[in-house]
C-alpha cells in the first residue's frame, strides 16, 4: 500500500503540474482576440479495493488519486448567437451609412456649388432676360451660363451616383469572395474538431472557427447550427453554405435585367440566394435601392424641368423672330445640355411671347422664371425646387438614422463583448489566485511522495 501512496502522490503532481500549465496558457492568451478562458476539470482516479477487519463490510475501497478528466472551454452558446445576429445588423447598417455619407459629398448641400444653388441662379438669370432688357447680350449670354452649368451640376452629381453604384457592385464581388473562403476554412476546421473531439479537447480550434464564423454572421445573414460531435452546418436563406466538411460557393454573376451588375447566386445551381441581412445585403440594398432611388429622383426633376421649360420656349420668340427651339435637349440628367444652337447664337433665346417688338418683350422669359414655384412632379403637387429639396432632406433624414443605427448597434456590440469578456475572459487575479491554489497542492503533494519515501525507505531497512 505504500507503492500505492507513491502512485497517488505521482498522479497529484501530475495533475496539479497540468492545472498550473492551463493557468500559465490562460496568462499568456489574456489579450489574445477571440480566447477562451480554459479550465482544469479534476476527477478522482478509480478506487482500490482492500481488505479490512469487519465482519459486516470485509471489503474497502481506497481512493487511489487524481486525474485531470477534461480542459474545459469556457464559453456562453447564446452569448455568442446573440453577437453574431449583432453583427449581421451591424454590418448591414454600416454600409448603408457609409453609402448615404458619400451621397451626400456627391450632392454636397448646402453649399454655393450644389444643384441647389445652381437651380437659384438659373431661374435668377431668366428674370434677368425678361426685365429690364430683352435684347441683352449679357444677360442672354449669362443665361446661357447658368443653363449649362446647372445642366453641368446635374450630370456630375448623376454620375457621382453611378460610380458608387460601380463600387458597390465591386465590393459585392469582393465580399462573396470572402464569404467563400470563410466557408472553406469553417469546413475544414469542422474536420479537424471532430477529429479533435473524438479523442480529446478541440478548444483552440473552437475558438478559431468562432472568430470566423463571428466575421461570416457580419457579412452575410446565417442560420448556425452544431451537432453533438462539435461538427457545423451553416446555412443563407435556407441554402446550406457548409456543411461538416462540404461547402456550396456562392457567385456574384452579371444581372442583364439590373443595369448589368452582379447578382449573387448558388455556384452549382444558379438559383439567387436570398441575402437579408450583413454587409452583403447592406450593399446590395445600396446599389439597388438606395443609390438608384436618388438617381432616379435626379432624372425625374432632370426631365421635368426640361420638358417645362422647353414647353414655354418652343413657344417664344427670338430677337429676329426664331421660334420652335428647345432650351434643353437630352433625356435624363445624365446627358442634359443647353441646346448647341442656343449656345452659339444666344439671340435665338426666346424670351418674347410676340413675333413683334421682340426686343422690348420679355414675357416668354418672365414665364420660364416663374415655373420654379410651378407644381411639376408628384402629379403636380411639387415644383422643381421643393422637389429637389425634398430629396436632399429625405438623403439627410436616411443619413442621421443609418449613422444612429451604426452608434446603437456599436454600444449594443460592446456590451455583449462585455458580457463575454466576464465569462470568457481571462482575469489576471483570478488565474493568479488559482495558480497559487494550485501551487500549494503541487508543494503537498511533493511533500506528501517525500513522506511516502522515507516511510517505505524505514520499511526496507526493517525488512533487511
Amino acid at each position: 500500500m505504500i507503492s500505492n501512496g507513491l502512485e497517488i502522490g505521482t498522479r497529484a503532481l501530475i495533475a496539479h503540474k497540468y492545472a498550473m500549465d492551463v493557468i500559465g496558457n490562460n496568462i499568456a492568451n489574456v489579450n489574445t482576440a477571440g480566447y477562451s478562458r480554459e479550465r482544469v476539470v479534476l476527477q478522482t482516479t478509480d478506487p482500490t479495493t482492500i481488505q479490512v477487519l469487519s465482519r459486516n463490510k470485509p471489503m474497502a475501497s481506497l481512493g487511489s488519486g487524481v486525474k485531470v478528466s477534461q480542459i474545459e472551454r469556457i464559453r456562453d452558446e447564446f452569448l455568442d448567437t446573440e453577437k453574431r445576429d449583432l453583427a449581421r445588423t451591424a454590418g448591414e447598417w454600416s454600409q448603408s451609412s457609409q453609402s448615404l455619407g458619400i451621397m451626400g459629398s456627391t450632392f454636397n448641400e448646402p453649399s454655393d456649388t450644389g444643384i441647389a444653388a445652381g437651380l437659384n441662379s438659373y431661374w435668377n438669370a431668366w428674370q434677368s432676360v425678361a426685365s429690364p432688357d430683352p435684347s441683352s447680350s449679357g444677360a442672354r449670354s449669362t443665361l446661357i451660363s447658368q443653363g449649362q452649368l446647372l445642366a453641368n451640376q446635374l450630370s456630375t452629381t448623376r454620375q457621382g451616383l453611378t460610380d458608387l453604384q460601380a463600387n458597390n457592385d465591386k465590393d459585392i464581388v469582393a465580399k462573396v469572395q470572402t464569404i467563400n473562403d470563410l466557408a472553406d476554412q469553417i469546413a475544414t476546421l469542422n474536420g479537424q474538431i471532430v477529429k479533435s473531439q473524438a479523442s480529446g479537447d478541440a478548444n483552440d480550434l473552437l475558438d478559431k472557427r468562432n472568430q470566423l464564423v463571428g466575421q461570416l454572421a457580419g457579412l452575410v445573414n446565417i442560420e448556425y447550427y452544431q451537432d453533438p460531435t462539435g461538427s457545423t452546418t451553416i446555412a443563407i436563406g435556407g441554402g446550406f453554405l457548409v456543411s461538416h466538411i462540404d461547402t456550396a460557393h456562392l457567385e456574384a454573376k452579371t444581372d442583364p435585367t439590373n443595369h448589368s451588375f452582379n447578382k449573387v447566386v448558388w455556384s452549382e445551381s444558379g438559383k439567387s440566394v436570398a441575402v437579408t441581412g450583413g454587409e452583403l445585403f447592406g450593399l446590395i440594398q445600396s446599389r439597388d435601392v438606395k443609390v438608384q432611388g436618388y438617381i432616379d429622383g435626379l432624372d425625374s426633376l432632370a426631365t421635368s424641368l426640361m420638358s417645362q421649360v422647353n414647353a414655354v420656349h418652343r413657344a417664344g420668340f427670338g430677337l429676329q423672330g426664331e421660334t420652335g427651339f428647345n432650351f434643353f435637349v437630352g433625356t435624363n440628367a445624365s446627358d442634359m445640355s443647353v441646346n448647341a444652337e442656343l449656345v452659339y447664337d444666344p439671340s435665338k433665346i426666346a424670351a418674347s411671347s410676340k413675333n413683334v417688338d421682340m426686343s422690348g418683350n420679355g414675357e416668354t422669359a418672365s414665364a420660364i422664371a416663374n415655373i420654379r414655384t410651378q407644381g411639376s412632379l408628384n402629379s403636380g403637387s411639387t415644383s422643381v425646387d421643393d422637389f429637389y429639396q425634398n430629396l436632399i432632406i429625405n438623403l439627410g433624414t436616411a443619413t442621421a438614422e443609418a449613422n444612429t443605427k451604426v452608434d446603437t448597434n456599436k454600444a449594443m456590440v460592446a456590451q455583449v463583448d462585455k458580457q463575454i469578456a466576464s465569462v470568457s475572459g481571462v482575469s489576471i487575479d483570478e488565474e493568479m489566485s488559482d495558480m497559487i491554489k494550485f501551487e500549494h497542492a503541487y508543494g503537498a503533494a511533493a511533500k506528501y511522495i517525500t513522506t511516502v519515501q522515507r516511510t517505505l525507505d524505514d520499511l526496507m531497512a526493517i525488512l533487511r
